[in-house]
């Protein structure tokens, strides 16, 4: 998917970077009052006038809307909200099995409008869902299980969505990333169940058997040391495993992520710089909702830190 017709829109989403957050400018905003945060923002042409959460969503749908609006192919870019079409499908389930007691809350921007996730669930049609979602829908609704059990089986089927989304994409670039993504997933669920003491089933709910897991797992289920051991081969990473807390490593894969994304989007006649720009703007919406929420640790500016790493 190297083609022409990529560069307008490569090039009018690079201006449109211009917008968002440098690391600069991210650390920066740990160190001044609200007040100045709120002004800043406004200067790089944020809504400002609702809560955190609010705005960033508002941020986050205005950029979707945008690179889907320029993008040559759409489709294609459909493995980045792999994330939040599965969340969408969680909470949904979530909802149903209480009775419909508590409204979801909803992952946006989304690809499947929650009003058709819903109507689906309500009649159990799974065949009105998009094709990437119809098994991991019909398993949760016809056979229901604990939310933390859902919640992991649909982690794991995210995983794979994602990459079979990029792979129909054709673009080398876009399954590159989508590994990328996958990896850095597989990262962070490796690291949380080595410090947190998880045995071999739990983590194997969240990733799967085969492969490298395999042997991931078996160090995982050891502790921290033995993981770290068997990321040597890796330096960065184990260094990483060894001295960052869990929030502070998944914020490093996250912005291992970022770079993969920006040495792609260096291509003028590909999909990179668009992927690049969407994952841009959810990092830098995610800094801002930390910053806003700030509660005094450190902990959480170390995390920004990271991610823009």
């Amino acid at each position: 998917m190297r083609q022409p017709r990529y560069a307008y829109a490569s090039a009018a989403v690079r201006a449109r970077a211009a917008r968002l957050l440098s690391a600069e400018e991210a650390a920066w905003l740990w160190t001044v009052d609200r007040e100045a945060v709120i002004r800043a923002l406004q200067h790089k042409g944020w809504r400002t006038d609702g809560p955190a959460e609010e705005m960033a969503v508002a941020r986050r749908q205005e950029a979707w809307a945008f690179v889907t609006s320029i993008a040559p192919d759409a489709k294609a870019l459909r493995f980045l909200l792999a994330e939040e079409e599965f969340l969408n499908l969680f909470v949904c389930t979530m909802a149903q099995m209480s009775g419909g007691d508590q409204a979801p809350v909803w992952a946006l921007p989304c690809i499947t409008p929650p009003s058709v996730l819903r109507n689906a669930a309500a009649e159990k049609d799974e065949q009105a869902l998009p094709h990437y979602l119809q098994k991991s829908a019909k398993a949760a609704w016809q056979k229901p299980q604990p939310g933390p059990q859902l919640m992991r089986r649909l982690q794991r089927e995210k995983r794979a969505a994602m990459l079979a989304l990029a792979e129909e994409s054709g673009s080398p670039q876009l399954s590159t990333l989508a590994r990328a993504m996958v990896q850095a997933d597989e990262d962070k669920a490796l690291f949380f169940g080595a410090v947190y003491g998880q045995d071999k089933e739990e983590i194997l709910a969240r990733l799967g058997p085969g492969g490298d897991n395999e042997r991931a797992i078996e160090a995982a289920v050891r502790g921290r040391r033995a993981l770290c051991a068997h990321w040597q081969q890796d330096g960065e990473k184990a260094r990483a495993a060894e001295t960052m807390d869990p929030n502070a490593f998944e914020a490093w894969c996250d912005g291992q992520v970022l770079k993969t994304a920006e040495a792609l989007s260096q291509d003028p006649f590909g999909p990179g710089a668009l992927a690049a720009y969407w994952l841009k703007t959810k990092a830098e919406t995610q800094e801002v909702c930390l910053r806003l929420l700030e509660d005094g640790t450190t902990s959480l500016q170390e995390r920004g830190r990271l991610q823009y790493a």
